[in-house]
């Protein structure tokens, strides 16, 4: 590995249009450990030159356009959706168990964990589901007798969602085994571990959400 004096970094980024403070954090490239300024690695692959301390993001170096590192990336992208899919097969195949879809089971939930009820529009909030397809879960579970419909004081087309009777005796026979479920897979791991997840996870989810909404419709 190469290292640089300072000085020479700072010209070598000037020409790039790049300085020291545009290089956040991210723990993908722990090249080194070394404290600023004792040494700085060269990437010269992609022409840019950066502190790499055990947290650099890589975002920052992705806006050269570097296909190596991209399909870096891209192999964690695919490692962390199959992730995301067994959590989300693991909600699918319990449903099915009850004869429902995993959207059908997370309306009973968004409903249990609310007991004074909640508005239909939380609810669509909450699942990023269309009014149309929480509204026919509703309509479901209502001719059902599982759930009453209250109209709102401030909007008589929002319609409040509340567990009958006999909605709660159907649904409590679901909903707290899945939660329970849930509580157990977590309590397995130390609360170090926990508090990390819910930290990176947030982070992720932001920047979903960011990049998602940054593409631009042809």
């Amino acid at each position: 590995m190469i290292c640089l004096p300072l000085y020479t970094i700072v010209r070598r980024l000037s020409v790039i249009k790049y300085n020291i403070a545009d290089f956040s954090l991210m723990q993908r490239y722990q090249i080194m450990r070394l404290p600023w300024p004792h040494c700085i690695p060269v990437l010269t692959n992609i022409k840019i030159y950066a502190i790499i301390k055990s947290d650099i993001r890589l975002s920052d170096i992705l806006k050269v356009g570097n296909e190596m590192i991209r399909e870096e990336v891209r192999a964690y992208v695919n490692q962390y959706c199959k992730l995301r899919d067994i959590q989300y097969a693991a909600h699918e195949l319990y449903a099915r168990k009850h004869n429902l879809t995993a959207k059908e089971l997370f309306v009973l939930d968004i409903i249990w964990f609310t007991e004074d009820g909640c508005l239909q529009s939380e609810i669509c909030e909450r699942l990023s589901a269309t009014k149309q397809t929480v509204s026919a879960i509703i309509k479901k579970f209502w001719k059902l007798g599982y759930i009453s419909l209250t109209e709102a004081e401030t909007d008589r087309r929002n319609k409040i969602v509340r567990f009958t009777e006999t909605g709660k005796e159907y649904a409590k026979h679901i909903i707290p085994p899945a939660a329970s479920a849930e509580i157990d897979a977590m309590a397995e791991l130390t609360e170090k571990d926990m508090i990390e997840l819910v930290r990176i996870t947030t982070i992720f989810s932001n920047y979903m959400k960011e990049k998602f909404n940054e593409i631009k419709e042809n």
